[in-house]
């Protein structure tokens, strides 16, 4: 994967994909849950959750290069542990949705793989808003203490 384009580090690039595709794939699992969302739109939710998994992947990488680039700086490492995480959410994202959708209509299993959309769906919000606020943190955290308000 690429280190840096148009003389930047790639991973501040990608990893803007990440931050809003990562929240919305989170939404639109919930969204799949309604009845009478047809068929179509949860197919087309499961090609998100796949997207989104790509982009956090995509941000681990690159976060793994531009980790090494800066020389492994300390008030990045939170933020790498967790990022290097977020796919793990995403994947078990993709993996319940799909399974929602394969599942629905079937009774108690619909329900009970629901509760898991659910659960995954907002674990991966928290983790994905911890993920960017520490990464933010990390680059913006010094600039603003060492910088008043206009």
């Amino acid at each position: 994967m690429l280190d840096t384009v148009f003389g930047l580090p790639t991973h501040v690039l990608v990893v803007h994909a990440a931050v809003v595709l990562l929240p919305v794939a989170a939404l639109a699992s919930l969204l799949v849950l309604r009845p009478s969302l047809p068929r179509p739109v949860g197919l087309g939710v499961i090609a998100l959750d796949a997207l989104a998994l790509a982009t956090a992947w995509a941000a681990r990488l690159t976060g793994q290069k531009f980790f090494l680039r800066l020389g492994r700086p300390e008030v990045v490492i939170e933020h790498a542990g967790r990022g290097s995480t977020m796919v793990w959410f995403v994947l078990a994202l993709l993996v319940v949705t799909t399974a929602y959708v394969a599942a629905r209509g079937r009774g108690k299993l619909t329900a009970l793989v629901a509760v898991a959309v659910v659960a995954v769906a907002l674990a991966t919000g928290v983790w994905a808003i911890r993920t960017g606020h520490s990464g933010s943190a990390a680059v913006w955290g010094g600039v603003v203490q060492n910088t008043t308000s206009p």
